[in-house]
C-alpha cells in the first residue's frame, strides 16, 4: 500500500467506528469501492476492534478489546538476533508487538527490540517513515529509536532500553502519584512533547501505556509508532490511536494538531493527580459523546494536596475547542512551577517567542546587600574619575579661561576692526582640536606652555553670515545631526566669515569672503594694515621677519605678506604666518606652528611596527567591520521576514524610540534659522538622517533578534520587557543599575590609560585635549540635547555589538571561540585610540573588549546598553573639580543625570513586588 492509502484508510476506519454495525457495510462500499486493497485494510482494522469498552485507562492493549492474538514469540534468552542483538529477557506484549530486552554486540550497550506482529496491516515503507520520524527527536524525556531491522521476516524496532515499568502498570499498581513526583514527571512528559513538536512530529498516541517511568524515576514517551508529521496533520490526515485518549475533534473527523497531543496528555496527567478517568462510557459512541460534552472533575475536588497551577495547566489543557487549549507544549512546560521556560526552550531545540522571553527570568528584584555593595562602588568609582579628570583630560591647562559666549563676542569685535561690519543674520559657533599644537614632550612628559600663540591644544572657532547657514557635508549630515561645523558650509557668498581664536581670545585664523560684485576696476587698490591682525594675534611685528609671500589665499587678495619667527613665550615654537588682504580689509589670516624633527619623534616597539599601521588607522577598520555587519544584515533580516521569526513588534518600537529621540533632540540642540524655507530644509534633512539611523537599527535587530532568542535569549529579557515599555520592571531596573557600574568602569579605565604612562615613565605621543566634551558644554540646551543623543548612540552600539558577537557565534559554532574573537577584534580596535601602544592593549583594549563579552552574555543587552550610556556620558561630558569653570556645570549635570538613573533603578531593583513572583507570572504562559 502507498502512504496516501495507508491513511485513507485510517480514516475510513476511524469514521466507520463511529456508526452502528449495521451501517457499515453500505459506508465501506462508499469509501473503499474503488480499491479492493484498500478495502481490504480496512476490513482487517475492523477484525480487530471490539466495541465495547470495559477498561478505558489502556483499551487498545486490554486482552478483551483484542479479537485475535498472535501467539508468542517466544525468543530464548541467548538468541541472537540478525547476527548483531543477543535476547536478554522478553520485557512484555501489546496490541504491536512484542518487546525484548537485548545486548548490542556491536557496541556493548543494552537495547529494547521491539518486533511488531506479522499480521499488522503495515508496510515495511510505512514502518520505516515512523522510524525517520522519531529518530527526529532527541531529549531526556523521550524514548529513542535507533533503527529497523528484519529477522526471519519479521520487522523489528530497535530503541533505547529502559529500566522500568510504564505509567499504566504504576498507576494500576498504586493508584496515583503524590503532589510532587506528579509536578515532577509533568514537567518532563511537557518537555519531552514539546522536543518532538519542536521537530513537527506529532505523537498521537498518548496514554499512560506509552510513558515509561525509569530506575531514576525518570519519565520517558514512548512508541511514535502512530506519529505524523504537523504539517500532515494540518491536512486533516487522521491517526488511529486509543479513542479513549482521543480529542474531540480527533474522535470526530481525525483532525490531529499539536493541540490534540495536548489533550491527550492532559488526560494522562489528570490520572496522575488523581488515580481516576476523567469521562465516562463503556462504547465508542459514548465515549466520544463525553469527549464532546462532559467536563471533567475538577482535580481538585477529588484530591486535597494538589498544586493550583498543575490543576489550571490540566483543564486548560482537557478544553473541548483546541483553540482554547495553550499554543504549544512548550508553554505547557513552561508554565510549571519550577521550570525555566527559556532553559527548557533551549533544551527542546525550540526558538522562545518574544512574549516568553519577556515573561522569563522572574521578577529580578535585587538584594539589598547587593544593590548596596554595587552603589558603593559606583560612588568609589566616580569619585576617583573625578580625582583623574585633571590629569586624564588637561581642561586646566588649556587655557580655557572665557566662556564661549565671550570668546563669540571677541571673534566679532576682531571682524570689525578688521572692517567686516555687515550685520549677520545667523551664526554658529564651537571647539575644535588644534592638531599643529605640541602640549608636552612625547618623550619625558614635561608640560609644555599652551597660552602661547600657536601652542593651544584647543581652538574657538566661530562663523557669521549675511544669509542663514545650511550644511552641506554628507558626513554631516549622516553623522553629525545636520549642524554647523567650522567649514561646513563652505565660505562662498560675501562676506561669510570663519574666526579661530585661542581660548584667551588671540587670533589663530581668519577666513572671509569678499564681495567681489563691488569691485570697482578703475579703484586703486587700497592698502590693509597688517599690524592690526598681528596684535589681534598676540605676535609683536618686531620680532617677525619678512618672507617671500608665495602662498595662496583662500580667496582672491590684492595684497599679501608672511613672517616667520617664534612666540616669545614660547621660543622653541616656531611660526609661519601668513596674511591677505582686499581692499583695506583682512580676508586671510593663518598661523602654523612648525614642530620640531626631535620632538615629533615617537617610540615604536616591536608591536608598532606590526599593528601600527591598523592602530593608527583604527577608524577605518572599524568602518570596515561596520560594513562587513551591515552587509551580513540584510539578507539575514530578510530571510526571517520572509521565515515570519523576526520581532517586527520590537524592531518597530527600536525604531520608533530613535525616531522620537533624534526628533526631541533637533528641536532642543538642532541647528534653526529664522528663515522658513531653510528651516524646512534643516528639518527634511534631519528626518532623513533619523529614518537612515532608525532604519538601519532596524535591520540590525530582525537580524540578529530570532537568533539570539534561539542561542541566548537570557540576553533579550530585560531588553525585551524595556520595549515592551516596562520601565518599572524590577529586572529592566536592575539591568540598568548594574550597567551604570560598568559604565563608569569603563571610563575610569580610560583615565588609566592616559595617566598611567607618564606615571610609569613609559615614553608616549602627546597628550590630546578633546574638544567634543566643551561642544557639549556650549549651553544648557546643548547639554540636554547631547545627552538625548547619547541614547540613540548607546543602543545602536549596543545592538551592534551583540550583532557581531551573534555572526562569530554563528561563523564559529561555539560559544567560546566567539567570545574569544570578539575580544580580539575589538581589544586590537580599542587600543587604537589610546596612549601607549603596548599598555592600551591591556587597559581601553583587553580590559574594556572582555567586560563588554562578558555584560553581553552574563547580564544581558540592556546592561550593556545602559553600560555605553553611562560611559557616554562620562566620557564625553566634561568632568572637573574646579567649580568655577564655565564648562563644570555640564560635567556637574552628567553626574546628576547618571547619579539619578542609579537611585531610580536601584531603589526600584531592591522591591519585593508580588506582581513579579514567578509562580503568578508563569500562569500568563497560559493565556
Amino acid at each position: 500500500m502507498t502512504g496516501e492509502q495507508h491513511q485513507r484508510a485510517k480514516r475510513a476506519f476511524l469514521e466507520l467506528l463511529s456508526l452502528p454495525e449495521g451501517d457499515r457495510p453500505k459506508r465501506l462500499e462508499e469509501l473503499c469501492g474503488d480499491d479492493p486493497q484498500l478495502m481490504e485494510e480496512v476490513q482487517g482494522l475492523l477484525e480487530h476492534h471490539v466495541d465495547t469498552v470495559e477498561d478505558v485507562r489502556d483499551p487498545l492493549d486490554d486482552p478483551r478489546l483484542v479479537g485475535r492474538k498472535e501467539p508468542p514469540m517466544g525468543l530464548a534468552t541467548g538468541t541472537v538476533v540478525a547476527d548483531r542483538y543477543r535476547v536478554v529477557e522478553r520485557l512484555g506484549r501489546g496490541g504491536m508487538g512484542e518487546v525484548y530486552r537485548a545486548e548490542d554486540l556491536v557496541v556493548g550497550e543494552q537495547v529494547a527490540l521491539k518486533f511488531l506482529r506479522a499480521d499488522l496491516p503495515v508496510s515495511k515503507d510505512q514502518v520505516l517513515r515512523e522510524v525517520r520520524l522519531a529518530r527526529q527527536v532527541t531529549h531526556p524525556n523521550v524514548c529513542r529509536v535507533f533503527d529497523l531491522g528484519e529477522s526471519d521476516g519479521q520487522l523489528f524496532l530497535t530503541m533505547e532500553y529502559i529500566d522500568g515499568e510504564d505509567l499504566a502498570t504504576l498507576l494500576n499498581r498504586i493508584g496515583r502519584l503524590p503532589k510532587d513526583r506528579t509536578l515532577f514527571l509533568a514537567r518532563q512528559l511537557f518537555a519531552g512533547l514539546a522536543a518532538a513538536h519542536a521537530r513537527g512530529v506529532l505523537h498521537l498516541d498518548l496514554k499512560p501505556a506509552n510513558v515509561m517511568i525509569d530506575g531514576r524515576g525518570q519519565a520517558k514517551l514512548t512508541d511514535f509508532g502512530i506519529s505524523a508529521l504537523e504539517g500532515e496533520a494540518a491536512e486533516g490526515m487522521a491517526a488511529a490511536g486509543t479513542p479513549a485518549y482521543m480529542a474531540p475533534e480527533q474522535l470526530k473527523d481525525g483532525t490531529t494538531s499539536v493541540r490534540s497531543d495536548l489533550y491527550s496528555l492532559g488526560i494522562v496527567i489528570y490520572e496522575l493527580c488523581t488515580g481516576q478517568y476523567p469521562y465516562s462510557g463503556t462504547s465508542f459512541q459514548e465515549l466520544a459523546e463525553a469527549h464532546r460534552e462532559q467536563v471533567p472533575p475538577p482535580p481538585s475536588g477529588l484530591v486535597d494536596d494538589l498544586e493550583p497551577l498543575l490543576e489550571r495547566v490540566i483543564l486548560k489543557c482537557l478544553e473541548k475547542r483546541p483553540e482554547d487549549r495553550p499554543d504549544s507544549a512548550l508553554a505547557v512546560a513552561a508554565a510549571l512551577p519550577g521550570v525555566d521556560p527559556l532553559h527548557l526552550a533551549l533544551e527542546v531545540g525550540e526558538t522562545p517567542s518574544p512574549d516568553m522571553v519577556a515573561k522569563a527570568g522572574g521578577g529580578g528584584a535585587m538584594e539589598p546587600r547587593g544593590a548596596g555593595l554595587f552603589a558603593g562602588l559606583l560612588g568609589a568609582l566616580l569619585l576617583l574619575l573625578m580625582l583623574t579628570a585633571e590629569p586624564a583630560r588637561r581642561l586646566q591647562g588649556a587655557g580655557l579661561v572665557h566662556s564661549p559666549q565671550v570668546l563669540a563676542e571677541k571673534a566679532r569685535e576682531h571682524l570689525r576692526a578688521f572692517g567686516w561690519t555687515e550685520p549677520a543674520a545667523d551664526t554658529a559657533y564651537g571647539f575644535l582640536e588644534n592638531p599643529a599644537a605640541l602640549t608636552q614632550s612625547p618623550r619625558d612628559g614635561t608640560p609644555k606652555d599652551t597660552s602661547a600663540p600657536g601652542a593651544s591644544p584647543v581652538l574657538f572657532w566661530y562663523r557669521q553670515s549675511p544669509y542663514p547657514m545650511m550644511p552641506t557635508g554628507i558626513e554631516n549630515l549622516v553623522y553629525y545631526g545636520a549642524s554647523i561645523e567650522a567649514y561646513d558650509p563652505p565660505l562662498t557668498e560675501a562676506s561669510m566669515a570663519l574666526v579661530m581664536l585661542h581660548p584667551s581670545g588671540t587670533l589663530d585664523h581668519l577666513e572671509v569672503y569678499p564681495d567681489l560684485a563691488e569691485d570697482d576696476p578703475g579703484e586703486s587698490p587700497r592698502a590693509t594694515d597688517f599690524s592690526a591682525v598681528l596684535r589681534a594675534a598676540g605676535l609683536d611685528a618686531e620680532t617677525l621677519s619678512d618672507e617671500p609671500a608665495v602662498f595662496a589665499p583662500s580667496f582672491f587678495a590684492d595684497s599679501r605678506a608672511a613672517y616667520s619667527g617664534a612666540s616669545g613665550a614660547r621660543p622653541d615654537l616656531p611660526l609661519a604666518i601668513e596674511i591677505a588682504g582686499y581692499r583695506g580689509r583682512v580676508v586671510h589670516y593663518r598661523m602654523s606652528p612648525e614642530a620640531s624633527e626631535e620632538e615629533s619623534e615617537g617610540s615604536a616597539g616591536l608591536l608598532d611596527r606590526f599593528l601600527g599601521p591598523l592602530i593608527e588607522e583604527w577608524y577605518d577598520w572599524y568602518d570596515l567591520l561596520s560594513i562587513l555587519a551591515v552587509a551580513s544584515a540584510l539578507p539575514l533580516a530578510r530571510r526571517n521576514l520572509r521565515r515570519g521569526r523576526g520581532d517586527l513588534r520590537g524592531a518597530s518600537r527600536l525604531a520608533a524610540l530613535i525616531l522620537g529621540v533624534q526628533a526631541v533632540v533637533w528641536v532642543i540642540g538642532g541647528p534653526h534659522v529664522a528663515d522658513l524655507s531653510s528651516e524646512w530644509a534643516l528639518a527634511l534633512g534631519q528626518v532623513g538622517q533619523s529614518l537612515l539611523e532608525a532604519g538601519l537599527l532596524w535591520v540590525f535587530y530582525l537580524a540578529l533578534e530570532p537568533y539570539v532568542r534561539r542561542i541566548w535569549p537570557h540576553t533579550l529579557i530585560a531588553w525585551t520587557r524595556a520595549l515592551a515599555g516596562r520601565y518599572r520592571d524590577p529586572l529592566v531596573a536592575k539591568s540598568l543599575f548594574v550597567g551604570t557600574v560598568f559604565g563608569a568602569f569603563w571610563a575610569f579605565v580610560e583615565h588609566l590609560d592616559k595617566i598611567l604612562p607618564a606615571w610609569l615613565g613609559l615614553p608616549h605621543p602627546p597628550l590630546a585635549i578633546e574638544a567634543l566634551p566643551l561642544n557639549y558644554a556650549l549651553d544648557a540646551g546643548r547639554s540636554l540635547a547631547s545627552a538625548l543623543a547619547l541614547i540613540h548612540t548607546s543602543l545602536y552600539d549596543a545592538v551592534f555589538s551583540l550583532l557581531v558577537l551573534m555572526l562569530l557565534r554563528m561563523l564559529l559554532r561555539r560559544p567560546l571561540p566567539a567570545a574569544l574573537a570578539y575580544v580580539t577584534i575589538f581589544t586590537v580596535l580599542y587600543s587604537g585610540t589610546g596612549t601607549h601602544p603596548h599598555l592600551s592593549l591591556l587597559t581601553v583594549g583587553l580590559a574594556v573588549a572582555a567586560t563588554e563579552a562578558w555584560l553581553l552574555v552574563r547580564f544581558g543587552l540592556l546592561t550593556f546598553a545602559g553600560a555605553v550610556f553611562s560611559f557616554s556620558l562620562l566620557r564625553y561630558f566634561p568632568l572637573s573639580l574646579d567649580a568655577s569653570a564655565w564648562y563644570a556645570g555640564s560635567g556637574y549635570f552628567a553626574l546628576v543625570v547618571l547619579a539619578a538613573i542609579a537611585l531610580y533603578s536601584g531603589s526600584i531593583a531592591t522591591r519585593t513586588m508580588a506582581s513579579h513572583r514567578r509562580s503568578p507570572a508563569s500562569e500568563t504562559f497560559l493565556t
